[in-house]
């Protein structure tokens, strides 16, 4: 009788789900504003990337589309752009697939604590908690636009051999980017220590200023995991690509937590097309470098308004008060543009960040954020006058 009071009174697995700590976090679902201009997401929208991607589509097989799979010739091509070997690199359908993929292989099994920066990749905290992680970070530096680098090596040193820093250079919410300095000191105390680095590149291909280069041959080094994405410097987003590159045994034992044919055979050949498309594709980022500095000009010079410096392919713009941030919203939304209200976040204070686009577009951007600071003018004038 008491064993099967027990099991009576044990909560049943859809019991156990119901009453998960999982139920706080909230889903991912991307919404959109149905015929806006989405400058929210840091979506590359060009059209000699419109270009060649038709082209690879109009080039696409059917009969492909029947068969699973293969990511060799992809791997080969990146392989040879990299130098370094096929077996260095690893597919994934995505960044935040790659995110999903080493908190599983990385964390309870190992053991391992997850230290990052503040702000990073917005997933990351949440991949974290559903997998159990510590979860340790160092601060954003307002003042500065900076990271804590010094923090981040204190907090991995302090667990030797069971340590992930995970960072995003340049840093996605806010564009600011370690040195490669700073990176090449993080590096070494990360490896001195038996942790492992994971460098987030994504918005590498819009740097402009100086890069780290990293060690000779990543493919090579123990403690260092390199992810990048065709989603920002290819505009790919919708396809759902990106690799991981790091030494053969490490990505050998994140190949086994994989899934099957990851990628599919439309992002491959995508992928491939505007691989073999380099010089293009290059020409684009330099374009989008020039535009964000630009955009950055026009920005900082409107009233209540400061450009943060940025190296991805976009430009946190800081407002003097919530108000502005408000109005630069309702005027940037009346203009059909969407952005990104950092806000929420809770670190930035208050900012908005704008993808970019081409000039045209982001002109009307400039048009609504100048409306806005010309609005709010008035208002404290009015309200000035009144006392």
């Amino acid at each position: 009788m008491k064993a099967a009071s027990a099991v009576r009174t044990r909560p049943t697995m859809l019991e156990a789900v119901a009453a998960s700590p999982v139920q706080a976090l909230r889903p991912y679902r991307r919404r959109r504003v149905p015929g806006a201009v989405n400058l929210a997401s840091n979506e590359l929208r060009h059209p000699v990337l419109e270009r060649l991607a038709g082209e690879a589509l109009s080039d696409l097989p059917a009969a492909d589309l029947a068969g699973y799979p293969s990511g060799t010739a992809v791997t080969r091509l990146l392989a040879d752009r990299l130098r370094t070997s096929p077996e260095s690199l690893l597919l994934v359908a995505g960044s935040d697939d790659a995110y999903r993929l080493l908190t599983e292989a990385l964390g309870p099994t190992l053991g391992a604590a997850a230290v990052t920066q503040q702000l990073n990749y917005q997933s990351l905290p949440d991949y974290a908690r559903l997998r159990g992680l510590e979860l340790l970070t160092a601060p954003y530096l307002p003042q500065r636009h900076a990271f804590d680098t010094a923090e981040l090596i204190r907090l991995q040193a302090a667990r030797p051999g069971r340590a992930v820093v995970w960072l995003s250079n340049p840093n996605g919410p806010t564009g600011a980017v370690h040195t490669p300095e700073e990176l090449e000191n993080l590096c070494a105390t990360v490896a001195a220590a038996g942790n492992l680095l994971v460098v987030d590149e994504v918005y590498r291909d819009f740097q402009d200023g100086p890069r780290w280069a990293g060690p000779a041959r990543t493919g090579h080094h123990r403690h260092l995991l390199r992810l990048r994405s065709f989603s920002k410097g290819y505009g790919l987003a919708g396809a759902r690509l990106g690799y991981l590159h790091g030494h053969p045994d490490l990505i050998s034992y994140l190949a086994r937590w994989n899934t099957p044919g990851p990628v599919s055979v439309t992002a491959l050949h995508l992928a491939a097309h505007l691989l073999r498309h380099g010089d293009e594709v290059a020409a684009v980022h330099r374009e989008v470098a020039a535009d964000r500095a630009w955009f950055a000009t026009a920005a900082d010079a409107l009233p209540g308004f400061t450009a943060l410096p940025s190296q991805g392919n976009f430009v946190a713009v800081r407002a003097g008060t919530d108000q502005l941030v408000r109005r630069g919203l309702d005027a940037l939304a009346e203009e059909g543009i969407t952005v990104r209200d950092l806000r929420p976040l809770g670190v930035m204070g208050p900012v908005l960040r704008v993808g970019m686009a081409q000039r045209p577009v982001l002109r009307r951007a400039l048009t609504a954020l100048s409306q806005a600071a010309d609005d709010q003018a008035t208002r404290d004038g009015a309200g000035a006058g009144r006392e």
